[in-house]
């Protein structure tokens, strides 16, 4: 016989499948909150930085890449990671060496009138 399936209501999230403690539901709706706040606000102090720096000669901009295929895709289930490349447009995974060589111009000399930037980097 199936478990019984309660409805439960944290937070104003929705949590199906309250089984054993933290369901998944919850602990993922929990980590995509703290997870878009904490990039929210490094987007938002290096937009910050950027704007005070900019005259002093100090240039402060970040890089938001999409999912990069790393060895920690072996710790993902299939379909997670099915999931994530669902949502990525050029239908691919990006490469280290593609992250790399964004950051490698953004700290480079030629790199010199940008500042206050979040570089996406998301196919």
């Amino acid at each position: 016989m199936a478990a019984k399936r309660e409805r439960l209501k944290i937070d104003g999230w929705l949590v199906l499948d309250k089984a054993a403690g933290m369901t998944s539901t919850q602990a993922v709706s929990a980590a995509r909150r703290l997870y878009s706040a904490a990039k929210a606000g490094v987007i938002g102090l290096t937009k910050s930085i950027g704007k005070e720096c900019a005259s002093t000669g100090v240039i402060c901009n970040c890089v938001t890449p999409a999912a990069i295929e790393t060895d920690i895709f072996a710790q993902m289930s299939q379909e997670h990671i099915d999931y994530m490349l669902s949502k990525i447009p050029m239908n691919r995974f990006g490469k280290v060496d593609e992250v790399a060589a964004l950051v490698a111009w953004l700290v480079s000399a030629e790199c010199c009138f940008s500042t206050g930037a979040a570089f996406d980097i998301s196919g």
